[in-house]
């Protein structure tokens, strides 16, 4: 006999003998929906029947396993669906492809926000150049001086070429924080020369005026910039 899910209309092929005369609890594959079954009161001998496989048997009362699903109707066995499983893997993987295009095409971006990303791409073959690279800072020295009712802020050091090439030296950058780290002044330090060759040094100055606060004490860093 033919037997429909009340719930989703999924279809399964049973003999009426399987219900016994007053029928059994069934449920279905597909939805999980569990009813009572009656048997077919049209069917009043089915032992022409072939024997019934133990796959397309009802449940017993209380098992978990599913019943038989109709494969005529296109259904995978035990009602599951893998579409939407198929979508998903395609979708993050689609997603992971484009993240990598973007570290590839964003790269001079992403190593300066985050400059330790430039080791990655010099092991992946594609090196990015960093700014100031071999150039490194020394001795730098900043003190504050107020004239006529002004700060002033005097930054002096030197910048050493550790490489044995000529190195472009890139814009420096000198940042000014209070004793609560709170920025309170950039400004661009201009330099007197373009290029430093291997292993040499050079030194730099700059002064300017910065907010006057009472008792304050101000942290200098230098840096260089793109």
């Amino acid at each position: 006999m033919m037997v429909i899910c009340p719930e989703c209309s999924t279809r399964y092929v049973m003999g009426a003998s399987a219900l016994g005369p007053a029928g059994r609890k069934v449920r279905c594959a597909s939805c999980g929906h569990v009813w009572h079954q009656v048997p077919d009161e049209s069917i009043h001998d089915d032992a022409h029947l072939d024997p019934i496989p133990e796959s397309i048997r009802p449940i017993p009362e209380g098992s978990s396993v599913p019943s038989y699903m109709d494969h005529g109707e296109g259904e995978a066995t035990g009602g599951r669906n893998f579409v939407p499983y198929l979508v998903n893997y395609g979708f993050a993987l689609v997603l992971f492809f484009v993240i990598l295009l973007g570290l590839y095409t964003q790269r001079h971006a992403v190593v300066r926000m985050w400059e330790p990303m430039a080791l990655f791409y010099e092991r992946i073959g594609h090196p990015v150049p960093v700014a100031g690279s071999g150039l490194v800072f020394d001795r730098v020295n900043a003190v504050t001086s107020v004239k006529n009712g002004r700060t002033l802020l005097n930054i002096d050091g030197y910048i050493l070429n550790l490489t044995s090439e000529t190195v472009a030296i890139p814009r420096v950058r000198a940042v000014v924080r209070d004793h609560t780290g709170r920025v309170v002044h950039t400004t661009r330090i201009a330099m007197d020369r373009d290029f430093l060759e291997a292993e040499k040094t050079m030194t730099f100055h700059a002064n300017y005026e910065i907010p006057t606060e009472d008792n304050a004490d101000y942290m200098v860093t230098v840096s260089f910039v793109d």
